[in-house]
């Protein structure tokens, strides 16, 4: 304990005494900045862990509209006739883009897709189709493909 001594306005003596305990220490602080520290890296993580899940699901998102999309499509021209039923003629490639069996979209943000399907037999007179939705220019953590599966009744 500390003790000092002043003067008041009557002249008397007054003993002020400072507590050393008072405050915060050199080591107390560093120990709390510390902690402070583990605690602000842990949150920082848990953010970038739910913008990359976030990011994750709005592709997932994305790449599930495009191949429904597709799948509507090719389901379209399968029912009406249409004189143009390339694109649901046998064959295709899921890994390669081949004429009549693959397209490019583009989103307003700018990510550009690949639509890559193959039409096969079905059962019962129909055929299979799988859609795979791939992003060209990928970010880190999209997905690197989707695929799709449907059956389509081709009525001509």
């Amino acid at each position: 304990m500390l003790e000092l001594s002043a003067s008041s306005r009557g002249g008397e003596n007054v003993a002020v005494s400072r507590d050393s305990s008072a405050g915060f220490t050199l080591v107390e602080l560093m120990v709390a900045v510390f902690i402070l520290t583990v605690g602000l890296i842990g949150v920082a993580g848990v953010i970038a862990s739910t913008i990359q899940r976030q990011i994750r699901t709005s592709s997932r998102i994305v790449m599930t509209t495009l191949a429904e999309s597709k799948i509507e499509e090719l389901r379209a021209y399968s029912m009406i006739g249409a004189a143009d039923t390339s694109q649901v003629a046998m064959g295709g490639s899921l890994d390669t883009s081949e004429v009549n069996h693959s397209d490019v979209q583009v989103i307003p943000s700018g990510v550009q897709y690949n639509r890559r399907w193959t039409v096969g037999l079905g059962p019962a007179g129909t055929r299979a189709v799988t859609v795979r939705v791939t992003p060209v220019n990928r970010l880190g953590s999209m997905l690197p493909y989707l695929d799709f599966n449907a059956l389509l009744l081709v009525t001509r």
